[in-house]
Order: structure tokens, then sequence, then C-alpha cells
């Protein structure tokens, strides 16, 4: 995936537009200890493999995303930190109550993450933009880095037989213009996103 990137990005850095790769880590699905019975040591192993394999394939940054346990992502992180010289942006999912499923809030997931190094930290997936925008009003008022954001495009609805996301590129546009204003620095979409969507987001803040 790495090379088909770079081989897609060469012309245009060619003609010397700032285009990053950026390799995407996620959980495991599985639960730590003592909860579960997945060990720290593997969890561990797991993230310096991928980061090990990211680096050598020529990312500039990891992000760590969609992660909930507090703990697992604390381990990606440092494996990541411990074994490359990549940049790291670390990113958990809200719900609507502006947690995430294992009761991480906002403010809480910043703290713990800037202070375990990441140089960047965010929110992605959830249920919509409106919800993560309310999750990066919070993380604002705390957070000494980047911050990021990738919502998905709403919640999938099946219509006629049809998997249909709810967010249109507009209301995504509108809603990447709100981001900017707040003073998030990394934009971009998660489930449900298409081209359209992305384009549609970035022409909207092309002035900006």
């Amino acid at each position: 995936a790495v090379t088909i990137a770079k081989g897609t990005i060469d012309k245009e850095r060619s003609l010397e537009k700032r285009i990053f790769i950026a390799g995407s880590v996620g959980p495991t699905g599985k639960i730590l200890e003592p909860y579960g019975d997945l060990k720290v040591s593997e969890v561990y192993k797991n993230y310096k493999e991928q980061t090990v394999i990211l680096e050598k394939a020529g990312v500039d940054l990891i992000i760590l995303e969609t992660f909930f346990d507090l703990e697992e992502i604390k381990t990606a992180l440092k494996a990541v930190k411990e074994n490359s010289d990549l940049m790291v942006i670390a990113s958990m999912t809200f719900d609507k109550n502006l947690r995430t499923i294992y009761g991480v809030d906002p403010e809480r997931a910043v703290i713990v993450l800037e202070s375990e190094g990441a140089d960047g930290v965010g929110a992605n997936c959830g249920i919509g933009p409106e919800v993560l925008y309310k999750v990066l009003k919070i993380m604002k008022k705390v957070s000494k880095t980047y911050l990021m954001v990738e919502p998905n495009a709403g919640m999938p609805e099946l219509v006629k037989d049809k998997v249909v996301y709810p967010a249109s590129p507009k209301i995504m546009a509108d809603y990447t213009e709100k981001f900017v204003k707040l003073g998030v620095n990394l934009i971009g979409g998660c489930c449900g996103t298409t081209p359209l969507h992305i384009k549609t987001m970035s022409d909207k803040i092309k002035n900006y």
C-alpha cells in the first residue's frame, strides 16, 4: 500500500506540493490483561513489527487511530517511539456521550497521550462530524501539540438495499471549515468518506 501511494504522489511531489504518507495503525480488537487474555508484551511486539515495516516502506509518519483503550494506545505509542524516528499522531474514537467505549474522555486522552510523547492527538471514526466537533473543542482547551480529526460521513444506513452515509461532501466540507476555525491542524475522513468528500473538503478551506 505504501509503495502504491508513493508511486501515485511522486508527480505531485515534483510540483513541490507538500504531500506526506501516513501509515495507519489500528487497535487489535482484543482486551488486554487483566480484563482479557491479551498480554501487553504481545501488543508491544505487534506494534513494533508494524512500525518497522512501515518505516522501511517509506511512510513519513504513523497515525494510531480508532483506539478506545487508553492502555493499548499507550503501548502502541511506546512501540512506535522506541523503534522508529517517525512522528506519531494518537487518535481515539468517541461515542455520542463524548467518551470511548472504555469510558475515556477527550481531556484525559489528550493529557495522557501527550505526556507519553505523542506528536499530535485527535479523534476519528465515531458517528459523524458533529460529535467529533464537540470532542475537538474539549481537546483544544488542553492540548499543547497538533490536533487531528477524521470523522465518519455519519452512521451508515440501508436505503433500498444500498449502504448510504448521510453526511454529504457539502456537510463534511462545512465541518471542515469549522475544524479549521477551531484550530485543528490535520483534517481527513474515516468511514464513508469518498474522494469527492476529500476534494470538496479541501476546496472549502483552500483560502485559509
